[in-house]
C-alpha cells in the first residue's frame, strides 16, 4: 500500500491513466464491451485525494460544479452536438439512407433520466476536470502547448474506448469522433471560463441524441456511413475552432484585464507537483 502511494504521488496523472481504464474496463466482460462511465471521476478524485488529501478533492470538486459562465455557453454546448448529430442524419438521407418513419421526437426526453445518472457526461470531471488543466499546465511553455494538451488528452481517451469499439457498440471511425470532440470540448472550456459544467452538458447531449437517438434510425452500411460522416463534421468543427480561436484555441475577440486574466490565472492553473509524471 505504502509502494502504491509513493507511486501516485510521484507521477500522479500515470496513475491517473492507470487508474482510470482499471475502474472503467472492470465491467467490459460482465456488460459486454460496455464501461462504466463514472471511471475517470472515481480516478480523478482518488489521485487527487492521495496527493493533495480532503482539500484537493473540494478543490476540485468546486471547479467542476463552477457556474459563473455566460448563459450562452449552456446554449452553445446543447446546440452544437444537436446539430451535428442531425446534419450527419440529413447527409446520410441525401447519400442513399432511408428517410426515417414514425420518428419519435420524444426520445430525447425519455432517456434523459437515464442518461443524466450514466451518460459520458460523467466522465468529463476527469478528462476535462482533471487530465486537460493538468496537461495545459504541462505544455504552457510549448509552442502549440493547448494542441499538444488536446492531442495527449484525446489519445487517451481514444484508448478508453477501445472496448466499445471492438465489441461493435460503436464504429471504428469514433477514433476520428473522439478527435475531433476532444477539440470542441477544449474550445468549449477554454473560452466559458473554464467550465466542466458546460463541458459535462455538451457530452450529454451528444450520447442523446447520437448514441440514443438518431442512431436507431439506421442499420447495416447506412449505420457505419452515419458514423463516419459524424467524425467529419466533428473534425470540420474542430479545424473551424482552430482557425478562429488559433493555437491555443482560445477566441481573440473575449476582452479581458490583465487583473481578471491573473486571477483567473490563479484560480483554474495549479502548477504539477511533478513535471516529469506524464509519461
Amino acid at each position: 500500500m505504502i509502494a502504491i502511494s509513493s507511486f501516485v504521488k510521484r507521477y500522479p496523472f500515470v496513475a491517473f491513466v492507470l487508474l482510470n481504464y482499471l475502474l472503467s474496463w472492470s465491467t467490459v466482460i460482465p456488460m459486454h464491451g460496455l464501461l462504466l462511465p463514472w471511471g475517470p471521476m472515481l480516478a480523478a478524485l482518488a489521485v487527487v485525494g492521495l496527493t493533495e488529501g480532503r482539500a484537493g478533492v473540494k478543490a476540485m470538486w468546486n471547479r467542476v460544479i463552477h457556474r459563473g459562465t455566460d448563459l450562452r455557453w449552456y446554449v452553445l454546448a446543447v446546440a452544437i452536438p444537436v446539430a451535428i448529430s442531425l446534419t450527419a442524419a440529413a447527409l446520410n438521407v441525401l447519400l442513399g439512407a432511408p428517410v426515417p418513419q414514425h420518428i419519435d421526437w420524444t426520445t430525447p426526453i425519455r432517456v434523459l433520466p437515464v442518461l443524466l445518472l450514466v451518460s459520458g457526461m460523467w466522465e468529463e470531471p476527469g478528462w476535462t476536470g482533471y487530465a486537460l488543466p493538468q496537461l495545459l499546465q504541462r505544455f504552457t511553455a510549448t509552442p502549440y502547448g493547448a494542441i499538444v494538451a488536446t492531442l495527449f488528452v484525446a489519445a487517451i481517451r481514444t484508448g478508453w474506448h477501445l472496448p466499445l469499439m471492438i465489441y461493435g457498440h460503436v464504429y471504428w471511425s469514433d477514433i476520428l469522433s473522439i478527435i475531433g470532440f476532444q477539440f470542441v470540448l477544449a474550445w468549449l472550456y477554454q473560452n466559458s471560463r473554464r467550465s466542466v459544467l458546460v463541458v459535462m452538458l455538451c457530452h450529454l447531449m451528444n450520447n442523446i441524441f447520437v448514441g440514443d437517438f438518431i442512431q436507431q434510425y439506421f442499420v447495416g452500411a447506412d449505420w457505419v456511413r452515419y458514423y463516419w460522416l459524424m467524425a467529419g463534421l466533428w473534425c470540420l468543427l474542430a479545424i473551424g475552432a482552430l482557425v478562429v480561436s488559433g493555437p491555443n484555441l482560445v477566441r481573440k475577440t473575449v476582452p479581458q484585464s490583465d487583473e481578471t486574466a491573473q486571477r483567473d490565472q490563479s484560480r483554474w492553473h495549479k502548477p504539477l507537483q511533478h513535471q516529469d509524471d506524464i509519461g
